[in-house]
């Protein structure tokens, strides 16, 4: 799946960059757009803009490799697969198949046929360490609004804080 500029941009909205090494919402060590930082993976100094976008769509190919793995029975929509690489990218493959194999309830409604239900579970997905966060359920409803072909202006005004209009440009 050949991700368009508009998926990477609202990744890029959400995950907002930091060339220094942070722990997330969990406690993770994360770097640049949300990259979770992997055993053997070292940051001792900050890492570039050009470094960031790099592992940006290096996680994003990873993202989209998991939901075109777990959908490819289904002709999903562009706006429907970004929707769910998204998700993934944020969540972890368990958004869509535990580790065990177990489909999410979002994925069994949406091999049943049923995307309006499936596209409603994304807001399912707005915690972090048994924790609600506010950011979350906004990227959620932002993600449900894609996945169900919203036009991109209306996801990013509803993704941004307060619902506040906002250019498209990134």
């Amino acid at each position: 799946m050949q991700l368009s500029d508009f998926c990477l941009q609202f990744l890029r909205l959400f995950e907002k960059f930091r060339a220094s090494a942070y722990p997330d919402a969990v406690g993770k060590p994360t770097i640049g757009y949300g990259h979770l930082i992997l055993p053997g993976e070292t940051f001792s100094s900050p890492i570039t803009l050009a470094q960031g976008e790099d592992l940006l769509r290096t996680d994003a190919g990873g993202a989209a490799a998991v939901v075109s793995l777990h959908t490819e029975e289904l002709d999903l929509r562009q706006c429907e697969s970004e929707a769910l690489v998204s998700l993934v990218f944020n969540a972890g493959p368990s958004a869509l198949v535990s580790a065990a194999g177990t489909r999410s309830t979002l994925m069994r409604l949406l091999l049943a046929g049923d995307r309006k239900l499936a596209a409603h579970e994304f807001r399912r997905w707005h915690y972090a360490g048994g924790k609600p966060l506010g950011g979350l359920l906004r990227r959620r409803i932002a993600e449900e609004l894609w996945f169900l072909g919203g036009h991109p202006r209306s996801v990013i005004d509803i993704a941004t804080e307060g619902w506040k209009k906002t250019s498209l440009s990134a």
